[in-house]
C-alpha cells in the first residue's frame, strides 16, 4: 500500500510469489530505491532525509492439517539500507520481523502473532534505547451462516534515555465482532473495538507534579460500526 499524491509515488518494485510445494509457499520482494516514497518510507522525517536501499521483504507461509488440526506458520522479516542525503542525526537501517500461528478445527480457530522492529529507522544516538513491538491473539467460531470472533492487539512504541527515562506509548485493543447471512447474497455484520492508549512520560510527570493519578488525561475510547453486503 501508498498514498500517491503531488509528492508521493509508489516504488518500483519486483515482487515474486512461490507456488505452494508440500504445504509451504514463499513470497520476496525487491525495492532498490524508496526514495519515489512508496510504503518501505519512514513518513516521520522530512522528504529530503528519507531514503532506502535495496529493500527485501521476504515471507514464508506453511499451512496443513496436522492431527486433526488446520494448521498455518508464518515468519516475515524486512531488511534495508538507510541512505541520508543532507547532513542530520544518522538513522538504523530498516530491520524487522513478525511471526504468526493459527489452529483451527471444526469452526473454532485460534490465531497469534507478534512483530518487532527494534530500533529500525530510529535516530541513532548514545542516550536512546529503542523499542517497538506488537503482539495480538484471538480465537472464532465460523459456522455455514454466521461467525463471531474475540480479538485483543497490544503495542510499545517508544525510546529509554539515560538523562530523561522512559517514553512510550503503550496501545491496548479489544474487538468483537460477528457476521450473519440473512439469506443468499445478503449478509450483516457488527464490530465493536474498546481501546486505551497512555504514554509512561506523561504519566510520570503528571504523577511527580500533583502526586495524583486519578488526573491522569484520559484516552480510552470505544468504536463501533455495523453495515451489510451484497453479492451476487
Amino acid at each position: 500500500m501508498y498514498r500517491k499524491d503531488n509528492n508521493h509515488e509508489a516504488p518500483r518494485k519486483v515482487t515474486y510469489v512461490s507456488p505452494k510445494v508440500n504445504g509451504f509457499q514463499l513470497g520476496l520482494s525487491y525495492i532498490p530505491d524508496s526514495s519515489n516514497t512508496g510504503s518501505a518510507v519512514d513518513y516521520q522525517l522530512p522528504k529530503a532525509f528519507r531514503r532506502l536501499k535495496n529493500v527485501v521483504s521476504a515471507i514464508v507461509i506453511y499451512g496443513n492439517k496436522i492431527n486433526g488440526f488446520d494448521t498455518a506458520l508464518s515468519l516475515g522479516i524486512d531488511k534495508g539500507t538507510y541512505f541520508q542525503t543532507r547532513k542530520a542525526m544518522p538513522h538504523y537501517d530498516l530491520q524487522d520481523y513478525n511471526i504468526g500461528v493459527m489452529l483451527g478445527k471444526q469452526g473454532v480457530n485460534f490465531a497469534a502473532s507478534y512483530g518487532n522492529a527494534g530500533k529500525s529507522l530510529k535516530e541513532k544516538g548514545d542516550y536512546n534505547k529503542y523499542k517497538e513491538y506488537y503482539y495480538s491473539v484471538g480465537v472464532a467460531y465460523n459456522q455455514e451462516k454466521y461467525n463471531v470472533s474475540l480479538s485483543y492487539l497490544g503495542s510499545k512504541i517508544g525510546k529509554v534515555n539515560r538523562l530523561s527515562g522512559d517514553n512510550y506509548t503503550i496501545l491496548k485493543a479489544y474487538s468483537l465482532g460477528a457476521d450473519y447471512q440473512i439469506l443468499k447474497g445478503l449478509q450483516v455484520y457488527a464490530e465493536g473495538t474498546a481501546y486505551n492508549v497512555a504514554n509512561s512520560y506523561i504519566q510520570k510527570t503528571i504523577l511527580a507534579v500533583f502526586g495524583k493519578s486519578n488526573i491522569l488525561p484520559n484516552n480510552k475510547g470505544f468504536v463501533f460500526i455495523m453495515g451489510g453486503k451484497i453479492h451476487f
